[in-house]
Formats: structure tokens, C-alpha cells, sequence
């Protein structure tokens, strides 16, 4: 018969390596929780689970803007009155995240797609999008055929264009869709330029007082162009274009559209984005700056008296609003 002591050895030893086992588990689950996968597999658990986070703030609002956390890509929700629009659609690996985020806000086809430019952190996500959600209309910039692009991306997208037979529709300067009750007017590219940078559609929204500046990854020398040709770019809210580059966002562009807020779409990158320079400028003229990268999520919702924003943290479950009220 094995006596005691030996008994409560093989005991403590079969406790150690359970916890030991225990522990490397969650530690695993814990960096697997950090991982593109990771995220979507919690986002989709939590939203059969009924808590969809920030997706489940400003419901009843007539106007509401999201700018997704998708890294350093654009992709940005906007609602009005029942009506739905996407800007940009982010890179492939987001495209579940994009998708999964039209779910939770009890979007079925879209009204409209509008792809700024064809880059791939702008167009990579919109195949999945087209093919699960659809769209009444595709719109997008005229462009050079020297400049468009032959990546997988495009050609994917181009792909699933032609197999939901989406209607499509190239958007010039003097263009207007309304969405609900808000107008979009697309005011740029206002010529022929050599990079899809600077050839990225450009509107602006105006909604009862409200306007909002979406600007693609347009850089200086189109900037100056739309601040030369006289057009009235005064905006409560800008989303900075080119993820903050400092080819971007120049000063009299900046004077120009005297921004009250300023987002900025950006993730992890080796060219340190948002460039300090650009954050410093935008702080000179006093505009409240959000960054995906720092607030998660952004959420731009107007009652037609005032704005909240609310912004994600790394919890879902951690919101915060901030309400401005008075004029606009």
C-alpha cells in the first residue's frame, strides 16, 4: 500500500502541472485575444451574446457617422434618417470586421458605396461587403488609366461589381446624392492628376446645420487646388485625410476648412502615423482631434441641436460620450 506523504507528493505535482497548464491556456487565449482573428471571434461571440458595444449607441439619432477602427485604412459608416452609406471599406483582412459592424446596426443592402480612391486600405474590405450585404449604388472618382491600379484588390473588386450587377456611378465636382435628409456634394478631384492620392473623391455633408468634410487620402497639391478654385470648405467636422500624413492637411487647407473636429483613421505603422507635425497643426486650429488607434471606434451622432461623440476603448464595454452643445 503507497503511504501518505507519497500519495500527497503525486497530489501536489498533479496541482502544480494543472495550474502550470492553466496558466499558459489563458496566456495563450489572452495573445490570441490581441490577433485579427482573435478580435473577430470575441466581436461575434459578444454580439450573439446581445452586447455589441459601441455599435449599440445613438440608435434613435437622425445622423450618425462612424469611423471604424480598422488600422490604417478608412473605412467610415455614414446613417441618415434610415439611409445608409459606406465610404471605403478598409484592407481583406477587415472585411469581416466591416461587414459584421452593418450586422449589428441592422443594416441589410446598403443605399451606397462610394469608394474614395482604389487603394487597397480603402478598397480591400468592399468585395466581402458587396457580396454580403449589396448595394443600390457603387460611387467613384473618374480616373486616369495610367493610374489604376492591377492589385488583387481591385480586381477582386472590379470581380464582384460585375457578378451583383451593381449599378455604378462616377461622381464629378457639382455632384449631389442625398442620403435621407443630408446632401452630399463631391467637390474634388477637380482635374486629372498622376496618383490616386490626389485623384480620391471628396464631398461634403451638410445635414440641417451640420457639415462634414471627408477628404480620402488627397495630398498638398489637390488641397491647394480645392483652396484655389474658391469653394467653400468650412466644415464642423474634417476626417483628416491620408491617415494624418504630413503630405496632407497643409495649413491653408486647414485655415480653410477651420475644422471643430478633426478624426484621423489610423493603426500601427513604420512611418509613425499621425505625423506630429500634422497633430500640431490641426491644434492650432483648435480643433478636438480622435484617433482610432487611441479611441477605438468613433461615433459622430447628431440630433439636429447637438453632437456626441462616443469613442471605443479596448474594451467594448467601456464607452464615453462627449456632448457639445450651442452653435455650430
Amino acid at each position: 500500500m503507497e503511504d501518505r506523504p507519497k500519495r500527497r507528493e503525486r497530489g501536489d505535482l498533479r496541482n502544480r502541472i494543472l495550474a502550470a497548464g492553466s496558466a499558459i491556456l489563458l496566456l495563450l487565449l489572452l495573445l490570441f485575444s490581441f490577433t485579427g482573428p482573435g478580435a473577430a471571434f470575441w466581436g461575434r461571440l459578444m454580439s450573439l451574446a446581445g452586447h455589441n458595444g459601441i455599435s449599440d449607441v445613438a440608435l434613435d439619432a437622425p445622423l450618425n457617422i462612424h469611423v471604424l477602427d480598422v488600422g490604417k485604412a478608412d473605412a467610415i459608416l455614414i446613417e441618415c434618417e434610415g439611409q445608409s452609406l459606406l465610404l471605403d471599406g478598409g484592407t481583406v483582412d477587415k472585411g469581416d470586421k466591416v461587414s459584421d459592424y452593418l450586422t449589428r446596426r441592422g443594416i441589410g443592402k446598403l443605399d451606397c458605396i462610394v469608394s474614395s480612391h482604389p487603394d487597397k486600405d480603402h478598397i480591400g474590405g468592399l468585395p466581402q461587403v458587396l457580396q454580403e450585404h449589396g448595394a443600390r449604388l457603387f460611387c467613384h472618382p473618374a480616373l486616369a488609366e495610367e493610374i489604376l491600379p492591377h492589385t488583387d484588390e481591385f480586381l477582386a473588386l472590379e470581380a464582384v461589381l460585375k457578378e451583383t450587377g451593381t449599378e455604378q456611378s462616377v461622381q464629378t465636382p457639382g455632384s449631389v446624392y442625398s442620403l435621407g435628409g443630408a446632401k452630399l456634394t463631391f467637390l474634388a478631384p477637380l482635374r486629372e492628376y498622376d496618383n490616386t492620392n490626389d485623384s480620391s473623391l471628396v464631398f461634403k455633408l451638410s445635414y440641417g446645420d451640420f457639415t462634414a468634410l471627408f477628404c480620402g487620402d488627397m495630398e498638398e497639391e489637390a488641397e491647394e487646388d480645392l483652396v484655389a478654385s474658391g469653394i467653400d470648405l468650412n466644415a464642423d467636422l474634417l476626417k483628416v485625410s491620408h491617415h494624418g500624413s504630413n503630405t496632407s492637411s497643409t495649413k491653408k487647407f486647414l485655415k480653410a476648412v477651420s475644422p471643430r473636429y478633426a478624426v484621423i483613421s489610423v493603426g500601427p505603422d513604420k512611418n509613425n502615423l499621425p505625423q506630429k507635425k500634422v497633430l500640431r497643426r490641426l491644434e492650432n486650429f483648435d480643433a478636438e482631434i480622435y484617433r482610432t488607434d487611441i479611441d477605438g471606434t468613433v461615433i459622430f451622432s447628431y440630433d439636429g441641436e447637438a453632437i456626441t461623440v462616443y469613442t471605443e476603448t479596448v474594451s467594448y464595454t467601456h464607452l464615453r460620450a462627449h456632448e457639445t452643445r450651442g452653435n455650430l
